[in-house]
């Protein structure tokens, strides 16, 4: 025992000499404090966009153009295009003194996106107008072409960033969570070999100054071999920026040698002072994934809203710049399709689509997500209607024609929905051929002058970026089709699948694969269960699952073959 504690002794002296080795050996002048003001700026979350605009920005922009004026040289990084523009409309005088410090050098638009979205959610045709609409933003306001992506709080990053982000122009990456242990510089390799240099500022994003910068750049210097570190001060939201508090430690310790140097500066010029050093960086060729995974599973209508929008707005101008370069429209619908673009871009923001902030944000998002809809099913349904004016669809009763807005041949059930204007027993659905289509009527209202019906069908072979015309035509009885399946309460069964489920429970008990010959369900199916969280950790945030669970309706199940 005697033994155990002497090396144990010895080991911690050995400790305390490596501590005490390290802050002697380091001289605090050899560090350079690389100084940029900063204010992170929640466009939503525990407030709503309309104070955003005109309380948490005004404020911040205000307080840091005063802090400019108090101290030459001070420089501010800001990225937000979605902000800018906001304060543009809102506040133009302000918006005028802040081009005038962009053009003096000292404030920094930074990141190139929209916003600062959530980075795994969003198609990548999102984060590329994030970029697109950014960039363009920055240039034309500006004259900046942003280099330097900027997304500190986002709560992953999925593993096509550098390649997108590299395409767009950026060179350098800038952000906080997920990033890989023990490195502060490292290159970011996408899955098809592009590379950005990515840096993750010491003493989080919003360092406070007021006892120096010696012990976050030391704690810094213990994984890394930078000699110049970036430091990114000032409070967010509703802080304002660069504080008083923030300035006179600048000026206090400043010239002080137990401290390290200070300079003012800037994330571009940053960059370029490290690649004019020759260091050995890492390379981390991965996503960079994940923190706070319950925001995944919150605020599901604001998700699938987000995904429905980026459909829709897709497929809109596609089929618009078929209209408009075609000649069948007179005009792209520009201004309805980029206002629309702006309001999904700016609702993927991090807090906003991963469901962390209140309440009220949410009751706001759903009704900017109706001016999405609406702007984008007038520019498509205007631009279809073009195209199917060209279309020869003279024949047999009423035509209907089916789009594809992707770029490959599909075969899919497709809803459709038409009115027949004088009162039939029945209808029948055929191709181009003439040949029958089977269908179910899921919709059907007689009660007016007109019969109005939606019904599913499946559409072969719609032709890539194309369309396929069918027709509906009146019959004076209904069609039956023959089917290979047969369904009861406890069954289900084609020439493919037998199915068997307990009508008492709803499960399924067994899937059977008949053209393999194989059971495919292992256990049952079907199964709805109750899992205990810890009460502790249920936020937006966290997931705090327990292993204590149970299922939902043991019994009691209906089963009706409708």
């Amino acid at each position: 025992m005697r033994g155990i504690q002497k090396t144990l002794f010895i080991c911690l002296i050995v400790f305390f000499l490596a501590s005490a080795s390290f802050a002697q050996e380091k001289n605090p002048r050899d560090f350079t404090a690389h100084l940029v003001g900063h204010a992170h700026i929640d466009l939503s979350w525990l407030w709503r966009w309309e104070e955003t605009v005109h309380d948490v920005a005004v404020q911040t922009f205000k307080g840091t153009l005063a802090q400019m004026d108090k101290m030459p040289g001070l420089t501010f990084a800001q990225s937000q295009a979605a902000v800018y523009e906001a304060i543009e409309k809102s506040y133009p005088d302000l918006f005028k003194a802040i081009q005038a410090k962009v053009k003096e050098g000292t404030w920094l638009p930074v990141g190139g996106m929209w916003v600062e979205p959530d980075l795994n959610m969003p198609d990548g045709e999102s984060l590329a107008r994030q970029l697109l609409y950014g960039k363009r933003y920055f240039l034309d306001k500006f004259g900046v072409d942003v280099k330097v992506g900027w997304n500190p709080d986002s709560f992953g990053h999925n593993w096509q960033l550098p390649q997108i982000m590299a395409k767009a122009g950026l060179k350098y990456y800038i952000f906080e969570r997920c990033a890989p242990e023990k490195t502060h510089l490292f290159q970011w390799q996408g899955m098809d070999g592009s590379k950005i240099l990515a840096y993750v500022p010491p003493g989080w994003y919003l360092a406070n100054l007021k006892n120096g910068t010696k012990d976050v750049i030391f704690e810094a210097a213990k994984v890394s071999p930078l000699m110049d570190y970036l430091l990114l001060y000032g409070e967010g939201d509703h802080g304002g920026g660069p504080r008083d508090s923030d300035v006179e430690a600048i000026k206090k310790f400043k010239k002080d040698k137990a401290q390290p140097r200070m300079k003012f500066a800037g994330p571009d010029d940053y960059f370029k002072l490290l690649e004019t050093k020759k260091l050995e960086i890492p390379v981390f060729a991965n996503e960079l994934n994940f923190t706070f995974p319950a925001c995944y599973t919150t605020q599901a209508l604001t998700k699938k809203n987000n995904r429905k929008s980026e459909a829709l707005l897709l497929t809109a101008e596609k089929f618009s710049a078929l209209a408009a370069t075609g000649g069948y429209r007179d005009y792209y619908p520009e201004r309805d399709l980029d206002e629309a673009w702006k309001i999904v871009l700016r609702n993927q923001f991090h807090d906003i689509l991963d469901g962390s902030s209140i309440g009220p944000v949410y009751d706001e998002v759903k009704e900017f997500y109706q001016k999405v809809f609406e702007r984008g099913r007038r520019a498509l349904n205007f631009s279809l209607e073009a195209i199917s004016n060209s279309i020869d669809t003279r024949g047999e009763g009423l035509p209907l024609v089916v789009y594809n807005p992707l770029f490959w041949e599909r075969t899919e059930p497709v809803v459709a929905e038409f009115m027949l204007m004088k009162k039939f027993n029945g209808f029948k659905i055929l191709d181009a051929q003439s040949q029958e289509i089977p269908f179910q009527v899921v919709l059907k209202d007689e009660t007016g002058p007109q019969n109005r019906f939606r019904i599913v069908f499946i559409a072969e072979s719609v032709p890539s970026f194309g369309y396929k015309l069918c027709r509906v035509a009146g019959l004076d009885k209904s069609p039956e089709f023959k089917s290979t399946l047969t369904a009861a309460a406890d069954s289900l069964e084609n020439e493919f699948f037998k199915v068997r489920l307990n009508p008492a429970t709803g499960w399924l008990e067994s899937i059977f694969d008949k053209v393999n010959n194989r059971e495919i369900l292992q256990g049952r199916g079907n199964v709805l269960q109750a899992i205990v969280d810890e009460p502790e950790n249920m936020s937006a945030w966290e997931l705090g699952l327990k292993d204590q669970s149970w299922n939902i309706g043991e019994e009691g199940a209906k089963v009706d073959v409708i």
